[in-house]
């Protein structure tokens, strides 16, 4: 599973998290490395993700417009000035 949330009229990324790096994050590495994560691409959504279409400007989206968010949120992740900084 993975998880890109976008906010405001200009569609900032504030979260694309991949539930499959942190299952490998949690068995593999240590709370830091998971805090650099999290920095990063931010924290997954626990329990159920049920209510999103009430919230406002909340919208469905093509699986296309998925993954091409998906590849623009990892890539602004990976040059962020906080990215640069969480992992020194």
């Amino acid at each position: 599973m993975r998880e890109v949330e976008v906010w405001g009229y200009d569609s900032r990324v504030v979260r694309a998290a991949s539930l499959a790096e942190v299952m490998h994050l949690r068995d593999h590495a240590d709370l830091a490395s998971m805090g650099r994560y999290e920095r990063q691409y931010g924290v997954l959504c626990e329990g159920s993700m049920d209510g999103w279409q009430d919230q406002p400007r909340a919208a469905e989206i093509s699986a296309e417009e998925f993954e091409w968010l998906w590849t623009e949120a990892r890539q602004v992740s990976a040059y962020s000035p906080m990215c640069r900084a969480a992992y020194g």
